[in-house]
């Protein structure tokens, strides 16, 4: 709210007073290359089958590659949670503790 105040007379009210908007990111796609095989090696090693019906994301997966249905939001919330598992329970995947990340001003 601060930073619309901020931008009264700066920023015209039809854009400052909209509503929030979330930022999209383009899973679609990303799940039909590259990062579609990543997931599917993600979900075929993962050791959630306790947890999750993996057989069944899996075959969302092929659906979504095939063009079949939009599956990218039921197939990127499993990868997802398999990656947190991954990390945090299974710890197969391991993440430096200290990333720089660099920061152009």
């Amino acid at each position: 709210m601060a930073l619309r105040e901020a931008m009264r007379g700066i920023v015209p009210e039809s854009v400052r007073d909209r509503a929030k908007l979330g930022f999209p990111t383009p899973t679609r796609l990303w799940l039909r290359g590259v990062i579609g095989d990543w997931v599917d090696h993600l979900l075929a090693t993962s050791q959630t089958g306790h947890l999750l019906d993996l057989d069944y994301a899996r075959g969302l997966l092929a659906e979504h590659r095939a063009g079949v249905a939009d599956r990218s939001r039921k197939v990127w919330t499993v990868a997802m949670f398999c990656l947190w598992h991954a990390i945090t329970v299974e710890r197969t995947i391991t993440v430096p503790r200290q990333v720089q990340i660099p920061v152009a001003f």
